[in-house]
Parts: C-alpha cells; structure tokens; sequence
C-alpha cells in the first residue's frame, strides 16, 4: 500500500522541498505539510474562536450571511452548499475569510469585502492567520515553480493581491 508523504517545510534545500512537493501533487493531487512555522499560539487562538463562532446562536451567526456574497465571504449555514453532482446539500456550516483590499485598490471592485462576526479578537486574529497562512503557500507554491524548472518566483505576479480564501468549516 502506498502512502502519501508527510513533507517539512523546514528543510533549508528549496530544490529538494520543489521535488518532494512537486513528486506529491503529481501522485496524490495534494500534499501534507508539517512544520509550515505557524505560530502555535497564534493557531490555537484561531481554533478557540473558531469555536466561540460557531457555538453563537443561529441569528447571531446569520448576521454574518450575505446571499449577493454567495458564500465568498462571511457565513454560510449548515445545509447550503451542495458539491457538484450531488444530490443531497452537505453537513456543514462556514465562515469565509479573504483577503483585505483597501477601498481605494483597483482590486475593491472584484474583491469583496470580508464579514466580521461579533467575536472579540476575531478580525485581529484572522487577519494575521490570513498573512501568515498566505506566506506559507507562497513557499510553497515557490518550491513547485522549481519543480517545474520555472524561476523560483514565476507565480509571485498571479498570487500577489490574490483572491484566496480561509475557511473555517464547522
């Protein structure tokens, strides 16, 4: 049986990581990464407010839900989303985190707005998650355009101001 690697980000050998990384996806689709230097505090901090979050009550969790947003940021009940081709909507509620842009960035048009809930710490807390979680893909991502025998920093342009997405899933 073939298992999937558990790959450290702390390797000091950015080629040897592309390798590891790039042999993963192309096997397996996606990798496992430990060591990524994540503060474990700020981590933890995450998973309690996580928690608080989602043990609000229904309407208080609902202030948070925009259907013009779609599900892109802010919440998302439990029994909304469906996977594609499924018949049955799945188990889940979310909250969606993304990218700050300033109202004056050429990108606030087509970069919506993130939905902050009435948790102390929460905006604070998931903004740095946000940056740190976001400079951890772009090593990542940095280690792949090696693999690919590209510039260590070829996806740079297209991630920089880019539209990702943090989801707590509950």
């Amino acid at each position: 049986m073939t298992h999937m690697p558990v790959i450290s980000l702390r390797s000091g050998d950015a080629d040897a990581l592309g390798q590891q990384l790039g042999s993963s996806f192309q096997t397996y689709g996606f990798a496992a990464v430990v060591d990524h230097g994540l503060d474990p505090d700020l981590v933890a901090k995450a998973w309690a407010l996580t928690k608080q979050l989602f043990e609000q009550s229904e309407p208080e969790k609902m202030k948070g839900f925009d259907t013009a947003l779609a599900g892109q940021r802010g919440y998302t009940p439990f029994k909304t989303e469906i996977a594609k081709g499924a018949d049955y909507h799945d188990l889940k509620e979310f909250w969606h985190v993304g990218r700050d842009v300033a109202p004056d960035s050429p990108l606030a048009g087509s970069m919506l707005p993130n939905i902050w809930p009435d948790v102390p710490e929460f905006k604070e807390t998931f903004q740095l998650l946000f940056a740190e979680m976001d400079k951890v893909g772009a090593r990542i991502l940095s280690s792949i355009a090696r693999y690919l025998d590209l510039p260590a920093d070829w996806f740079d342009p297209t991630i920089e101001d880019g539209n990702s997405i943090l989801r707590l899933l509950h």
